[in-house]
């Protein structure tokens, strides 16, 4: 079995033995994966699996040192046959996304890895899993590993990503805005589709309440699901009996009960520094310069880090 380290490397598995198991290891940026989790696993495969008439061959993708490795994953997965990708799901981002919907657009199996410690494998429903924790990655991981692995190659269609991986990853954002603010939220979709595209985040506004539904009851439902909301704050979201009386105290409740994570955003010049509850909040952009009275590139650059902020707080679930 071997490791390459370059894209050059890489798409010479082309000229790889077809009797060759190739397997893609997409790893996690090097601050967030356990230094020896990937080690133990290419240990397991190299050990346990490769015999000289079924050899195991590897790549890695080297974490955060590739760039744009979404683009070349896909360019590598239209070029070479892959017989398993294994990837590290316990903590979510966009890249994570991209790899599990390639895997499902092209009917790849994924092995999904997860920390022990967050009990996320029962929850992943649509992926087959292989818990771990740091620390205790020796020869009975190693083990267990080489037995899920020998698994995907025996039964490569169960290890195929389903739909239901998406729901069960999604993670809820409420919206609390005041319809006078109807532009503001418009761009604030903007700038979280693309990690609604690929099913990190479901970004939740009374704009998705079908025509004729209990918008009350739907209201309940998303306020009880969501894992963070985002506040538009301005005059009239301050003056919006709804927002103040009903919204905001099951959010802020939730955010007590540290269930939730808040991104206040202060859109115009408001009451927001002397409410006693709101201003103890830590607003993502300086309450004396709000939104509309930036330039508009200032407003884009400012929701884009509102866009990052959900982006890496929703990825450390």
């Amino acid at each position: 079995m071997s490791e390459t380290s370059s894209t050059e490397q890489l798409f010479q598995w082309s000229h790889i033995s077809e009797q060759e198991k190739r397997v893609l290891f997409f790893a996690k940026k090097g601050a967030s994966r356990p230094p020896d989790l990937y080690s133990a696993l290419k240990k397991a495969l190299r050990d346990q699996l490769s015999r000289p008439h079924d050899p195991v061959h590897c790549a890695c993708f080297l974490d955060d040192r590739w760039d744009n490795r979404i683009s070349v994953l896909d360019a590598f997965l239209q070029t070479n046959a892959v017989n398993l990708i294994v990837c590290d799901v316990t903590e979510l981002d966009s890249d994570t996304m991209g790899v599990l919907t390639l895997a499902l657009a092209r009917q790849i199996p994924v092995l999904a890895l997860v920390h022990e410690r967050i009990s996320q494998a029962s929850k992943l429903k649509g992926l087959r899993t292989l818990a771990f924790q740091p620390g205790k990655l020796g020869k009975e991981f190693q083990a267990a590993a080489a037995v899920t692995v020998s698994d995907a190659f025996k039964s490569p269609d169960g290890f195929v990503p389903q739909n239901t991986y998406r729901d069960s990853m999604r993670q809820r954002v409420f919206i609390a805005y005041s319809h006078k603010n109807q532009d503001v939220l418009d761009r604030v979709l903007v700038h979280l589709k693309p990690i609604e595209r690929v099913g990190l985040v479901d970004a939740w506004s009374d704009k998705k309440i079908a025509t004729g539904a209990l918008w009350r009851d739907e209201i309940e439902t998303a306020l009880s699901r969501s894992k963070a909301a985002i506040f538009l704050i301005s005059a009239d979201f301050l003056a919006s009996d709804f927002i103040t009386c009903y919204e905001l105290p099951h959010l802020l409740h939730k955010h007590q009960a540290k269930s939730l994570r808040l991104f206040p955003l202060i859109v115009s010049p408001c009451r927001f520094g002397r409410d006693p509850i709101l201003s103890s909040l830590q607003a993502l952009n300086d309450p004396a310069m709000p939104l509309l009275l930036l330039s508009f590139p200032q407003q884009e650059e400012v929701l884009d880090r509102l866009a990052a902020a959900i982006e890496e707080s929703l990825a450390q679930r």
